[in-house]
C-alpha cells in the first residue's frame, strides 16, 4: 500500500523498471550487508558491529523520508545493508548467550 503512494508521489509507474529496482534494492544490499558482516565482527567485537548497524540502519531511515527517488533508492540500499548484518550478527551474537545459559543451568 505505502509502495503505491510512493510511487504516486514520484510519478513512477508500477510496471515499470524503476519500480522493480525500488523494491529489488533492497535485497541486493541485504547480500552485500551479509558478506560485509565478517568484516564487521573482525575489525569491531560483536556488541559494536551490532551498535554500528544499528546506526547504519538509522542513517537509512532518515535518508527514506526524502522523497527523492535516487536518494530512495540509496535509502533503501543502505537499509539493505543494516537487514544483511543484522541477519549474520545477531544469530552469532545471540549463540553465544545460549551457550553460557545452557552451561549455567546444567
Amino acid at each position: 500500500m505505502a509502495g503505491k503512494y510512493i510511487c504516486y508521489y514520484m510519478k513512477v509507474d508500477t510496471k515499470s523498471f524503476a519500480y522493480g529496482l525500488m523494491q529489488s534494492i533492497l535485497h541486493f544490499g541485504s547480500v552485500i550487508g551479509c558478506v560485509l558482516s565478517s568484516v564487521f565482527m573482525n575489525r569491531f567485537s560483536r556488541k559494536f558491529s551490532i551498535i554500528y548497524t544499528g546506526i547504519i540502519a538509522g542513517i537509512g531511515c532518515i535518508l527514506s523520508i526524502i522523497m527523492n527517488y535516487y536518494l530512495f533508492l540509496l535509502a533503501r540500499f543502505i537499509s539493505g545493508i543494516a537487514v544483511g548484518l543484522y541477519s549474520v550478527l545477531v544469530p552469532v551474537y545471540s549463540k553465544i548467550y545460549v551457550f553460557f545459559i545452557n552451561f549455567l543451568f546444567k
